[in-house]
């Protein structure tokens, strides 16, 4: 079986459940995840980006600190660039989309989304339905809607 990029090893496996996959997504660096298979190096302008983006997403949603909003938009953009991948993982990279828009608004009280509020409240609420969803993630996006309804 060839494995042609880094995200590929982590989510190729077809026996592997969605709950499997996001748990290691969890306990992944950012930057390993989000940035695979994007073209060209990451590069941030501030190199307190780059310490932000090694950690995991466990720890981003766990810790009560205030994020960059760079750093968020960074995150939240290559999301989306990875929803044009593989079919199966786009359920867990329209999460963590939704994520960073929730860690904006919850810690921030910003909106990094041209989304309508309707349009978010369905995609958060969407988003923290999923039965393979960590607890902490979860409450975040449920703080998330209550925002935006």
């Amino acid at each position: 079986m060839k494995r042609r990029n880094l995200t590929r090893n982590l989510f190729i496996d077809t026996v592997v459940t969605p709950r499997r996959r996001w748990r290691h997504l969890l306990s992944s660096p950012l930057i390993a995840v989000l940035a695979d298979g994007i073209d060209g190096p990451v590069r941030f302008s501030d190199p307190a980006l780059l310490v932000w983006s090694l950690r995991s997403l466990r720890e981003l949603v766990r810790e009560r600190g205030r994020p960059p909003i760079e750093f968020l938009r960074w995150m939240k953009g290559c999301a989306k660039v990875r929803l044009a991948g593989e079919p199966r993982d786009r359920p867990i990279f329209a999460t963590v989309y939704y994520v960073s828009i929730a860690l904006a608004r919850v810690r921030l009280g910003t909106l990094i989304t041209t989304l309508t509020a309707e349009q978010l409240s369905v995609g958060l609420s969407w988003a923290s339905r999923h039965p393979w969803l960590d607890r902490g993630t979860k409450n975040l996006l449920d703080r998330a809607y209550t925002r935006f309804r």
